[in-house]
């Protein structure tokens, strides 16, 4: 039975990549308000275009299909974790993920020219995915925060198997050996073949969270709108008891406008029915007033002149 071509394998996970990053453009242009899924998309893309190159080793020069390809990997990755990041709301942690990416490629620099070791760029490049993976794996953490989220779990659990693998394969390469990766031997297969089926569980276990969260969202943001509704409606029976209060308060107003025919004499006010009433009597009856009885100085002295006279002289 004739074994698997790791070029073969290869050309295949560029497929996938292809393919699963025209998924994320479609995905990332559908949740515009959610910043991640861009950086998934161009993090797929990269996965896509240094898969190509590491396709062409042996036909294109080492610096190229080594270090630029390998370098392209794991700052695909960068993207990708940038993305969660933005995600769960937090800042993108383009420090640690720029170190990770100069220390990656010293490494791959050094074992390719310097010291030339397969191994020792498997190492270099395994470190480096077993780092961002623990990065993206600590913002998952703790998983009481979102105990009912199950995409969260799933993130994570990728995550780890993937820490697992590379750690794995770290240990696998440096006991076997080999001298490039084309080479047709087992660890070298079951790495290409696993590292395409880990990135498109990943991308899916992430777009699953994104979904998750934009649900919880958007049930929160129809929460927000049912209570901003209430509290509509309440202000609303407020103003319409205030405005029934004023109306019922102006209602028990009453007012005179016009012109009021009044004796010229008797001062009597003729009403609507033609009968003449006291001014007193009229008001009260169009206005609601109520009058107490006084007299005013002048007309005191008019009625009462002479007793007030006298009570000042004695």
């Amino acid at each position: 039975m004739p074994s698997l071509d790791p070029r073969t394998i290869i050309l295949v996970s560029m497929v996938i990549y292809v393919l699963l990053a025209m998924a994320m453009v479609l995905f990332s242009a559908s949740l515009k308000h959610q910043r991640g899924p861009g950086y998934w998309a161009l993090g797929t893309s990269g996965w896509a275009l240094f898969s190509l190159l590491l396709f062409l080793r042996d036909i294109l020069p080492d610096w190229l299909t080594i270090v630029v390809a390998n370098q392209g990997l794991v700052a695909s990755l960068c993207l990708v974790a940038q993305g969660l990041a933005l995600l769960l709301g937090g800042r993108p942690p383009l420090a640690f993920h720029l170190a990770v990416s100069v220390v990656n490629l010293a490494g791959f620099l050094y074992f390719t020219y310097m010291l030339p070791s397969f191994s020792g760029r498997v190492v270099v490049f395994s470190l480096a995915i077993i780092v961002l993976g623990a990065e993206m794996a600590r913002r998952l953490l703790p998983l009481r925060q979102r105990p009912n989220d199950p995409t969260r779990l799933l993130v994570l659990l990728t995550l780890l198997t993937c820490i697992l693998a590379f750690s794995l394969r770290i240990a696998l390469t440096l006991l076997d050996g080999g001298q490039g990766l084309l080479q047709d031997r087992v660890v070298n297969v079951v790495f290409l073949v696993f590292f395409p089926m880990s990135v498109v569980a990943l991308i899916f276990s992430l777009l699953g969270l994104a979904a998750s969260r934009f649900a919880r969202q958007k049930d929160e943001a129809n929460d927000n709108l049912a209570e901003v509704n209430a509290e509509l409606a309440r202000t609303n029976a407020d103003q319409a008891e205030t405005n029934s209060q004023l109306q019922e308060a102006l209602d028990s107003v009453k007012t005179l406008s016009g012109l009021l025919p009044i004796c010229a004499n008797c001062k009597k006010i003729r009403d609507d029915r033609g009968y003449w009433l006291r001014i007193e009597a009229y008001l009260q009856e169009h206005t609601g007033a109520d009058f107490t009885h006084s007299i005013c100085p002048a007309c005191a002295q008019e009625l009462y002149g002479d007793f007030i006279k006298s009570r000042t002289v004695g």
